[in-house]
């Protein structure tokens, strides 16, 4: 019984905090931008194939990925990041290092990491990771 409540007690705390303004705008741009892509590569039809080729499956598959990690971070208790600060810094610093002894050049600069289909912009996770690291220190 105290374990139930505990999860209520959260769900209460996170709901009487989550900003749901923000929430369905960012979701009402989500499937504007759905939209815009199913009109600009023709699809007429909804099929049941899932091709991993089509732009469109795609990029269901990275909201669906983006929703996952949203609602992940939603319950995550982030106060114990602040005592990993430098860690987290050192590891993205090692990543833009990185970019420039394994990456490749695309779109004539040097910034992604390739690993077979697994393509990575260290820049992106340095951005989230230098506001923990100052946050941190």
């Amino acid at each position: 019984m105290k374990k139930r409540n505990k999860i209520l007690d959260t769900i209460k705390k996170i709901t009487s905090e989550f900003d749901f303004i923000l929430f369905f705008t960012t979701v009402l741009l989500i499937i504007y931008g759905l939209i815009l892509i199913n009109s600009a590569i023709g699809l007429n039809k909804f099929s049941f194939n899932f091709d991993f080729s089509s732009f469109f499956n795609k990029q269901l598959v990275w909201v669906g990925l983006g929703l996952l990690i949203f609602f992940i971070v939603l319950f995550l208790n982030y106060i114990w990041l602040e005592k990993f600060w430098w860690a987290i810094y050192i590891i993205n610093l090692l990543g833009l290092i990185a970019v420039f002894i394994f990456g490749h050049v695309s779109g004539g600069a040097r910034s992604w990491i390739g690993w077979g289909m697994l393509k990575v912009q260290p820049s992106e996770f340095f951005k989230i990771g230098i506001i923990i690291a100052v946050a941190g220190y």
